[in-house]
Formats: C-alpha cells, structure tokens, sequence
C-alpha cells in the first residue's frame, strides 16, 4: 500500500503538496454543490417553462431565448474550467507551485463571473415571469368582470322573460 504523499513531486515540500490536494478536494466539493444548484434551478426552470407555455407564443419565444442563453454560457464556462482544470492537472505534474497558486486564482475569478452572470440572468427571468404573472392575473381579473358582465344580463334577460310572461298572463286571463 503507497504511503500519502509518495507521490510527491521532488520539488514540492509535504506541506505544499497537501496545501494543494486540500484546494483540490475543495473546489471538487464547491463543484459538486454548484452542479446540485444547478440542477434545482434547472428543474425550477422547467416548472416555470411548463406555466409559461399556457399564457403563449410571445412567452415562449422569451424563454427559448432564455434558454439559449443559458446554455451558451454555460459551455462557455464549462470550456474555460476544463481548460483551467488541465494546466493546474499539468502543472501539478510539472511541481510548478506558483503555476498552480496562479490557475487556482482564476479558476475562483471564472467561477465568481460565472455565478454573477447567473444571477444577473435568474433576476431577469424572475421580473419577466412576474411580468407575465401579472399580466396573467389582468386577464384573469377582466375574465371574471366580463362573466359577472354576463350574469347580470342574463339575469336581466331571464327577468324582462318573467315580467313579460306575468303581464302576458294577466292580460290573457
């Protein structure tokens, strides 16, 4: 069985070794709640996409947008991290310690866009399904006013009905 840490690069120091494998079992541990949280969002989405396919076209072009959108910058992350992800690998290799400290660094500045970029984009999505929400329960609202429109005259309708029908009789009897 290998001792930890036999596999050290001659150039590393222990401490700088286990610095390292301590950053890489955090941004693994990061990357697994991030991929989690996406995934909720995701679903989310989804659930959101289903309500808004009911209210129409105009919406679901929004949402395709959307959609687009999210996926590109997604790969485009998802493109950046990977290549982050293999020049740290190399340079791990290599025991290049201050390559490592570098990529590190900016593997936290590409995640730190990322998140915001996601969050700016939620917001958006958020004020548009609010937007359509309301404008939802307008329509709503206007459909209840036209049927109670509609009640009272066929109550009217159905009264003049009974007027006529009382004078008719009291006239033909």
């Amino acid at each position: 069985m290998e001792q930890a840490g036999a596999n050290i690069p001659k150039i590393w120091d222990k401490k700088a070794w286990e610095r390292a494998q301590e950053r890489n079992r955090e941004q693994e541990r990061r990357t697994r709640q991030r991929r989690k949280d996406m995934e909720n969002f995701q679903e989310q989405r989804r659930e959101r996409v289903a309500e808004m396919k009911k209210e129409g076209k105009g919406h679901q072009q929004q949402m395709k947008a959307f959609d687009r959108q999210m996926s590109h910058e997604q790969q485009k992350h998802q493109k950046r991290a990977a290549r982050l992800s293999r020049i740290r690998e190399l340079a791990m290799k290599q025991g290049k310690i201050d390559v490592v400290e570098r990529v590190d660094k900016l593997m936290g500045k590409e995640q730190n866009r990322y998140d915001r970029k996601l969050q700016r984009m939620q917001q958006r999505e958020q004020k548009v399904t609010e937007t359509i929400e309301k404008k939802s329960a307008e329509k709503g609202a206007e459909n209840v006013e036209k049927a109670e429109e509609l009640e009272k005259d066929k109550d009217k309708q159905q009264t003049e009905a009974e007027t006529k029908a009382e004078e008719t009789e009291k006239a033909g009897g």
